[in-house]
């Protein structure tokens, strides 16, 4: 996947979708690992749910990845946050956790290939590309993402940005995938 982004070879299948099941599924994936970890998750979602014009696999990898990390570099029995929230014309996703924090001289550069938070302050493993997957296909999708820590030990809040279709629209009424 990420040679295909990086050389620009990936295409987004792009059809309307439920925002807060693509959000869900993502924790349902990541079951195993909050579970091991003893995580509590709390989830804050609209109702209706927020339609946004999406590859759900791909932003479904976008929030995997988030809640993953979340899960990773927050102790055992930690807490992460899920909001899904509509902002005017965008749809916001908001993953924060009680985690390790991100020290603020690497805020700039935390979604660059490879960049990885100091190894004495985090778990071991990952090989740093993930932050930069979720940043380009947020890109892809036409979005915005980004990080906030107030330093180590502070925890951690990503933000994902992306335009929403109007609340009159719903998943319900679309027979084919947008072109």
């Amino acid at each position: 996947d990420i040679g295909r982004i990086t050389n620009d070879r990936m295409e987004l299948r792009l059809e309307r979708v439920n925002l807060v099941r693509i959000v869900r599924d993502a924790i349902e994936i990541s079951q195993p690992l909050i579970q091991r970890s003893g995580h509590e998750v709390s989830v804050m979602a609209p109702q209706p749910s927020i339609v946004v014009e999406a590859d759900p696999a791909r932003l479904g990898q976008v929030f995997s990845n988030l809640v993953n990390n979340a899960c990773r570099y927050t102790a055992n029995k930690g807490q992460i946050w899920i909001t899904i929230e509509r902002a005017g014309t965008s749809a916001v996703v908001t993953v924060t956790d009680t985690g390790i924090g991100i020290p603020p001289e690497q805020l700039s550069t935390i979604f660059e290939m490879f960049s990885q938070v100091d190894r004495t302050t985090r778990p071991a493993g990952g090989l740093g590309i993930g932050l930069h997957l979720v940043k380009r296909l947020v890109d892809m999708h036409g979005g915005q993402v980004s990080a906030q820590s107030d330093g180590p030990g502070m925890g951690s809040r990503f933000t994902v940005r992306l335009p929403a279709l109007p609340e009159s629209v719903t998943v319900d009424e679309v027979a084919t995938p947008v072109s």
